[in-house]
């Protein structure tokens, strides 16, 4: 993605009145400029770091990335009994496997499983 699409993508939330999005968008955008190592972004890193911004709005901007082809919408995966992210993200909740391995744990259902979207941004960053 270039920093024109970004721009892009601003002004057409500024423009549908959305600015509030836009501003979320913003937030997203910088957190991923200061992390650039990280290899994909959750609502709750942009909210620990920009304090009293609109959860709902960051939420609602990095699905609206994701459509816009600004992010790629992927899945993580923890099992709720060490809640530790297993490495491999995926491309939709079916994609993931019924038996999954956990190193602490060994091997697990998805059903014991918490599965949450992650995004991964598509810019040079």
């Amino acid at each position: 993605m270039s920093a024109d699409n970004f721009t892009i993508f601003l002004k057409a939330l500024a423009g549908a009145g959305r600015d509030d999005l836009a501003t979320a968008a913003e937030k997203v955008h910088e957190w991923v400029e200061r992390n650039p190592t990280v290899e994909y972004v959750e609502a709750s890193d942009v909210l620990q770091v920009f304090e009293g911004t609109d959860p709902v709005a960051v939420a609602t901007a990095l699905s609206l990335m994701s459509e816009r082809g600004l992010m790629a919408m992927k899945f993580a995966v923890s099992p709720r009994t060490t809640y530790t992210r297993l490495e491999s993200l995926y491309d939709s909740i079916k994609a993931i496997p019924n038996e999954l391995q956990d190193w602490r744990l060994g091997k697990f259902e998805k059903d014991d499983a918490e599965v949450y979207p992650v995004f991964v941004p598509l810019w040079g960053h």
